[in-house]
């Protein structure tokens, strides 16, 4: 790691990226240290819009007595070890900034941080800070074949656009090719703690810095774009070609105090180094998993939502449990059922469940029912039933007794707007969770629901607590900083293990609550399946199950009328059968919003396949994102160098053939990214046959129903007996068989299959030129059949009374 410092400018890199301050101008350029190519030119820093060295006459930014130093030291933290070069800008007004810049050891990404130091006599309340801005973007290169790539949480749709133009909250990918050499650019979020981050790629300004004659900003609105797309007749002249910038903004902005430094912990990530864009945002999304200390807890269970599924009681969730059980269920399926006390402000003039949360406004309401007159009755008698229980928070939307018991639990401590008209949605008074007696109030909420064996929570409505006009009893609490007290309260109270669903579908479609929530919902309220869904959660496939996982909401897996009504008549196969294997493939939540009465044996068998859930921190890559689809009918799960599990799906409301290359640029052409040079088979799982033996430098070709999607898993042809598959899970043997090896020594393939009580597990083998001439099993009876599709191919079955983990073994 080198620091080296010239008469007008200083140096920090590793061998593989560079970042070079210009002393005289506070710019700097990052640069690809491997070839030279500097992928930013010219950036600089701002604070609250101030620290631009455009000259631009129309407002306060630029300062040419602004005084520049610098400091560098090490650093090490969960990310690695490295340095870190800091340049101070000290303007001519008094106001002081800085800008960080972290490079570690092996790593290809810029960490870029702000700060300030108020030598004011009075406080300043910082909103945005933009560790880059005015960056052109790898300048006086061919930009071929470009495409963009929004980081979107929440229900924000991501797409992937043609063009180098995107405002967009989160993170971006920007890819393209220059002389047939492909280049990638990520920069986004880091951490969070006080603010939200932004990004945005072209002509563009931030509303809070650049407000123009027409256009008031509202600060803060996370419902659309923080950024502003400048005139171009109004651009200054020295406004870079391809613009890029980070911002961290917040509507109330941070206190601070005179005399004082502040440094936020949030940080952006900046890679120029990784051409290949699916790499680029998967080292982007661990990068993102280490700094925010993610770890998000698998949603392992099929779950009954109350409300969509008309079951919003607690003695018709022990039902749900009870019909679980006579249907035989949870020998494949683990059950969680959902209560959720959604009491709205229309019913009782005000007053609900909502702040209360106590056993006594449960009960008052109808949601607790004897003889589950308590959570903890209610909880006992679903886990006596080998089930789990999850249930249900309003955010922001206090009753009105509530407020009126405890005014000083609420913004500003004011409830003098608590009379007026309103939807239940926009409350005129809610709460404050700065208050410190709000936050032990909550403690106790949550202590008691631990107590009781809670499992998860669900919080609705959550953009109602993302509070742009402040009120805070913390007088240093930001918005963002506010809105994750919410989730780090609950997050503290029930435990790491508990389940935080956050559904975030109104203006707070952020990752802010990265290393706080397990997942965000990503749809509204919708008990059928419609093709974008996939598209929504399979574009953030770096985050999901990574950072947190996505899903699009409850799913009612039985027939709908023509008017689009559930029939509870049987599904169609295909139908239920592409549902599960999409919302397997890019979601990480299954959810049931009909009864589980209502699902017949061939429903509840499929189900099954979908369960467990793995726990893996890896999502299925959209191979053909980058090729030109409307949305990716290719998703591939990468099992190792010889392994993926491959779901191909028809989005179209007519039958088509739906096809990847096995080997080639994975962006450029979609493919799966194999060896050219190697055969593999490929098997379907729900057909349960063999489609080929494919060459590596062929084509994997199917045609699909409207609406159909498929689960293929694509191997490597060895040297000697292997497995292609079960018939147990989607995946085919990932969650399902475990220490899967080869004797050569004593020609036996062998291995542990999670057998199901009642259920025979069939494992397909391929001899590769032997045949199986004896099976065994510990603990299970093991037969051998001839594969019905394939006379190549042979199925080992093996057969317990109850579940269990069974040893096998097939000797050639």
């Amino acid at each position: 790691m080198d620091v080296v410092e010239k008469p007008d400018s200083v140096s920090i890199e590793n061998k593989l990226v560079r970042v070079e301050l210009n002393l005289k101008t506070g710019s700097y350029n990052i640069v690809d240290a491997r070839d030279g190519t500097v992928a930013i030119a010219n950036a600089h820093s701002e604070v609250d819009g101030l620290g631009s060295f455009l000259t631009d006459w129309t407002n306060r930014r630029y300062d040419p007595k602004a005084k520049l130093t610098w400091t560098a030291k090490e650093i090490s933290d969960d990310l690695g070890s490295g340095k870190t070069l800091t340049l101070n800008n000290l303007r001519s007004d008094g106001m002081e900034f800085f800008t960080t810049f972290a490079v570690r050891d092996g790593k290809g990404f810029v960490a870029l941080g702000s700060g300030i130091i108020n030598h004011r006599p009075y406080g300043i309340r910082v909103k945005s800070f933009q560790p880059m801005a005015g960056g052109d973007v790898f300048p006086g290169l061919e930009k071929k074949d470009a495409r963009n790539l929004n980081g979107g949480a929440g229900s924000t749709a991501n797409l992937v656009k043609s063009g180098t133009e995107l405002a967009c909250e989160n993170s971006l990918l920007f890819t393209f090719t220059d002389n047939g050499v492909r280049r990638s650019l990520v920069m986004g979020g880091l951490s969070y703690h006080d603010f939200a981050k932004h990004a945005a790629l072209g002509p563009f300004d931030l509303w809070d810095t650049f407000p123009n004659y027409w256009h008031q900003p509202e600060i803060g609105q996370t419902w659309r774009t923080v950024w502003h797309k400048i005139d171009a007749n109004r651009l200054p002249k020295d406004f870079p070609a391809l613009n890029a910038q980070v911002a961290a903004l917040d509507p109330v902005g941070r206190l601070v105090d005179p005399g004082t430094t502040y440094e936020p912990a949030d940080l952006f990530y900046v890679d120029v180094t990784t051409a290949d864009p699916f790499v680029a945002l998967e080292n982007y999304g661990q990068a993102l998993r280490t700094a925010t200390k993610s770890r998000p807890n698998t949603y392992n269970n099929f779950t009954i939502c109350g409300w969509f599924s008309g079951r919003n009681s607690a003695k018709v969730l022990v039902d749900e449990m009870d019909y679980a059980r006579k249907a035989d269920m949870l020998k494949t399926i683990p059950v969680t059922v959902r209560l959720e006390p959604d009491t709205y402000c229309k019913d009782d003039n005000g007053n609900t469940e909502q702040g209360w949360w106590d056993d006594a406004h449960w009960l008052k309401y109808g949601h607790l029912v004897p003889p589950y007159d308590t959570f903890k009755k209610w909880i006992a008698a679903v886990k006596e039933r080998g089930g789990n229980a999850e249930t249900y928070f309003q955010c922001g939307m206090p009753s009105d007794d509530y407020a009126e018991a405890f005014p000083g639990h609420m913004l500003n401590n004011d409830i003098s707007s608590l009379h007026r008209r309103h939807t239940h949605i926009t409350p005129s008074v809610t709460y404050d969770t700065t208050d410190p007696d709000f936050q032990a109030h909550m403690r106790k909420v949550w202590g008691y629901l631990k107590e009781c064996g809670l499992a998860g929570i669900k919080f609705d409505y959550p953009d109602i607590t993302w509070r742009p006009e402040g009120g805070f009893e913390d007088k240093y609490a930001t918005t963002a900083s506010a809105y994750r007290a919410w989730f780090q309260l609950c997050r503290d109270g029930l435990g790491p293990d508990a389940l935080i669903h956050e559904r975030a579908l109104g203006n707070n479609c952020l990752d802010v609550t990265a290393g706080i929530v397990d997942l965000q919902r990503v749809w509204g309220d919708a008990d059928r399946w419609y093709p974008g869904m996939a598209a929504i959660c399979g574009l953030r496939w770096y985050k999901n199950r990574v950072v947190m996982s996505y899903y699009p909401d409850s799913k009612a897996l039985v027939g709908f009328n023509e008017k689009g009504r559930i029939d509870y008549a049987p599904m169609d196969m295909i139908q239920r059968r592409s549902i599960l294997t999409m919302l397997y493939a890019t979601s990480g939540r299954i959810e049931s919003a009909c009864s589980l009465s209502k699902l017949d044996g061939a429903t509840i068998y499929d189900i099954g396949r979908a369960f467990p859930m793995h726990s893996t921190p890896q999502s299925a890559r959209p191979v053909d994102a980058f090729t030109g689809v409307k949305t990716p009918r290719v998703y591939a799960f990468r099992v190792d160098d010889q392994w993926q599990q491959v779901a191909f799906c028809n989005d179209e409301s007519a039958p088509n053939t739906i096809s990847a290359p096995l080997s080639g640029d994975q962006a450029s052409t979609g493919s799966l990214g194999l060896d050219p040079a190697k055969s593999y088979y490929v098997y379907a799982f729900w057909e349960d046959r063999l489609i080929g033996r494919l060459p590596g430098s062929g084509r994997l070709e199917q045609p699909l129903a409207a609406g159909e999607a498929r689960m293929y898993s694509v191997r490597e042809v060895l040297g000697h007996p292997q497995v292609l598959s079960t018939n147990r899970h989607l995946m085919q043997g990932y969650v399902d068989l475990a220490n899967v090896k080869w004797d050569g020594k004593k020609k036996q393939l062998s291995g542990v299959a999670k057998v199901v009580g009642g259920e025979p597990f069939r494992i397909v083998l391929a001899g590769n030129g032997s045949k199986p001439g004896k099976v065994s099993a510990d603990g299970a009876k093991a037969g051998l059949e001839a594969n019905p599709t394939d006379p190549n191919l042979s199925v080992l079955v093996l057969e317990r009374p109850e579940n269990g983990d069974v040893v096998w073994r097939a000797d050639y």
